[in-house]
């Protein structure tokens, strides 16, 4: 059985946030994949997620999706000027990551 999840349609730069992530997913009626904000805040004490289409995914192939999580120690705003920062920054090395040299794509 499939998850429901909590949406909201609104947040507040000011409002205290769980995280957030930008991922690549399937645009509604199938019009190609887009690159997608999502906002996890709290609403009625549980989690709940603002979304954003930044546009299509094509224009973002410099940047891998990404997730930072605040746990209630950043607002909105504050969060959306980090993923400003990690989208603009140079792709990680997955070689590095791993502490090889060598690793199979």
């Amino acid at each position: 059985m499939a998850k429901l999840t909590r949406a909201t349609s609104f947040v507040a730069d000011n409002e205290k946030a769980m995280g957030i992530a930008e991922v690549e997913k399937q645009s509604p009626g199938s019009k190609g994949f887009h690159r997608y904000q999502i906002i996890y805040v709290i609403r009625d004490g549980q989690i709940a997620e603002f979304t954003k289409d930044l546009g299509k995914a094509k224009l973002f192939n410099w940047t891998n999706p990404f997730a930072i999580y605040s746990f209630m120690e950043y607002t909105v705003a504050e969060l959306m000027g980090m993923a400003e920062t990690v989208r603009h920054s140079p792709p990680y090395d997955k070689r590095e990551l791993a502490g090889v040299n060598r690793i199979k794509n």
